[in-house]
């Protein structure tokens, strides 16, 4: 059975000498689901920790935020105000589009991982963002999720994660972004993914993320705000945009993309990739390789000069002279299911040349379902590791031998045995 509760607000409570847990009970007839859920919006939120409370963990519970009038500011399922190290892990976060998910304002080293963390089909105007980080001290852990906006309004402001406001201040913590299904196939209104802007220093580490965002909004954006330090490394992600940028970049100081799929699926040929702000030039150390870039009907394009004013389109050749992406690629790149819902929808296919067309990095390792990397020759590019073979074709030839690699013409197998070993 469950068991559901109101509002709860934890304040001034944990110490450095253990972790507090607040989970269902593990005892027959204790151990139903544990919901909480206020009866009203008075106080804008469903559970609440502040006040330099720290080392608290919430796992296993149900969060919902089901009220509200329609003329609330901003309420939040779970609200952090001023906490250290608290983890919320294996949650599930549900609003009815009335508040945001979860809202860490003025936090350090916060962990959400492994939640699922939703709003449902609604056509309010409140903010609607999953996850919204504001004017703390980055150090941040976020793995596992799996994030799901579903308002209709289309002025409503709404973004699976949002980190801003001079997030990490002048830290330069290592805030790790990995493992996250951000799911917006079907968005016909603004919508973005992971939206990193006006933030403090940081070091952001994204890797075997799925982004996937059907909506006219960019999917993965990551600026730097003078007078502080951004640098980024992105590993084995999928970008997925309908009808904008994939990626839009601003001022970093270090910038590493490796074994990312970064897709554009539009009629309106954008380019895939943007340099915001004061261009390319703008950003300090960069390194791309390995990365597959495709856009639907199009060539691909990058912008590297966006001022406001102004654009700049490179095309690929001109891209790679630059000395950019030496070994990535611009083949087509086919899903098992694209503009799917579910995150394995986003496999390799058939036919799609990312399949063993990354290098290692052992930090992706495994993928994201879990998978150990690599399967075949090389890491797959993208989240996930794929058996499926890249060339399904093999040849023999009286002149061959078995010891050869039997995939092209000038490399033939002998034997049908070996065909069939």
């Amino acid at each position: 059975t469950s068991n559901t509760y109101g509002r709860v607000m934890l304040e001034g409570i944990g110490d450095n000498t253990g972790i507090i847990v607040i989970t269902k009970g593990k005892d027959i007839g204790h151990n139903g689901e544990v919901i909480f859920s206020p009866s009203d919006s008075s106080l804008g939120y469903s559970f609440r920790i502040k006040a330099f409370s720290r080392n608290i963990k919430l796992t296993g519970l149900t969060f919902k935020w089901l009220v509200g009038t329609g003329t609330e500011i901003t309420c939040s399922v779970i609200s952090l105000a001023q906490v250290t190290n608290v983890q919320i892990d294996n949650c599930h976060i549900v609003s009815n589009g009335k508040a945001e998910g979860i809202v860490p304002i003025e936090d350090t080293s916060i962990s959400i991982t492994n939640n699922t963390i939703e709003t449902l089909t609604n056509n309010y105007t409140q903010e609607q963002d999953c996850i919204e980080f504001s004017g703390g001290g980055g150090g941040h852990t976020i793995t596992g999720n799996t994030l799901i906006p579903r308002g209709t309004n289309p002025v409503v402001h709404r973004d699976c994660i949002q980190i801003g406001g001079i997030e990490g201040q002048s830290n330069n913590y290592v805030t790790t972004i990995a493992n996250n299904f951000f799911c917006s196939p079907l968005s016909t209104v603004p919508t973005q993914g992971l939206y990193i802007n006006n933030v403090g220093s940081n070091r952001f580490l994204i890797y075997n993320n799925i982004i996937i965002d059907g909506s006219a909004m960019t999917p993965l954006t990551v600026t730097q705000t003078s007078p502080y330090h951004v640098s980024a490394k992105m590993y084995n992600n999928i970008v997925i945009g309908k009808t904008a940028y994939t990626f839009a970049i601003s001022n970093l100081d270090t910038l590493i993309v490796k074994n990312n799929i970064f897709m554009s699926d539009s009629v309106g040929g954008n380019a895939v990739m943007i340099f915001d702000g004061n261009g390319l030039q703008a950003c300090g150390y960069k390194d791309f390789n390995y990365n597959q870039y495709f856009e639907r009907g199009h060539a691909i394009r990058i912008d590297t000069t966006a001022n406001g004013i102004s654009r700049e389109s490179c095309t690929w050749a001109q891209w790679k002279a630059l000395g950019y992406d030496a070994h990535s690629d611009t083949g087509i790149v086919n899903f098992a299911n694209i503009w799917g819902t579910n995150a394995t929808d986003y496999k390799l296919a058939t036919g799609s040349s990312g399949i063993d067309g990354g290098t290692t990095i052992p930090l992706t390792n495994p993928a994201y379902d879990g998978t150990i990397r690599p399967v075949g020759g090389s890491y797959d590019r993208g989240a996930f590791e794929t058996a499926v073979a890249s060339n399904l074709f093999y040849y023999i030839s009286n002149n061959g031998n078995d010891a050869n690699s039997g995939t092209s013409t000038s490399s033939p197998w002998k034997t049908i045995s070996k065909v069939n070993s």
